[in-house]
């Protein structure tokens, strides 16, 4: 009984200290939040620098090295400001063949089974502008498979949510 206790006791204290600090364990599996903005390899200045006029363009390629990561670029084509938060740009991969399925990270398995809130940042883009980003990020990789990249926007702020695609690809 008394061991039953204790074990009680630990699995109530680990809770409770998940549950204190969510943003430690944010912190220490994803230390940078900008981290996939930093500066870019090579192999993410050879996308396009434009897409297409009065649309969102949504341009990636897989890396070379590290292996199982993706760059992306948002493009802004329309005359109006494109806000969206980083959880709307979601890496996807194909599941069984034919369904499309988006990855989760370490921190967002944790944060959805904790029931840790993250923190709504919205991004703006101006008309005109890009943006680059590694997916799913630096310190995560994924497996082999077919992938795609998924934007969920808005203009302006208004309206209904938008979702815009990338062509699909392959990471090895």
């Amino acid at each position: 009984m008394r061991k039953l206790r204790l074990f009680f006791l630990f699995l109530v204290g680990c809770v409770v200290g998940v549950m204190l600090t969510p943003n430690l364990i944010d912190i220490a599996l994803n230390p940078d939040p900008m981290a996939s903005m930093l500066p870019m390899d090579p192999e993410c200045y050879s996308l396009p620098e434009q897409g297409a006029k009065n649309a969102i363009a949504l341009i990636a390629t897989r890396l070379q090295r590290p292996p199982g990561l993706a760059c992306v670029r948002v493009y802004n084509g329309t005359p109006k400001v494109c806000d969206y938060t980083p959880e709307a740009l979601r890496l996807e991969g194909r599941w069984f063949g034919f369904v499309w399925f988006p990855y989760f990270g370490l921190s967002d398995l944790l944060s959805l089974l904790l029931g840790i809130p993250k923190p709504l940042d919205i991004s703006s883009l101006p008309p005109g502008a890009s943006r680059d980003v590694y997916l799913p990020s630096r310190r995560t990789p994924v497996s082999a498979g077919t992938y795609r990249v998924r934007l969920r926007y808005r203009l302006d702020s208004e309206g209904e949510e938008q979702t815009v695609y990338s062509k699909e690809f392959v990471l090895p």
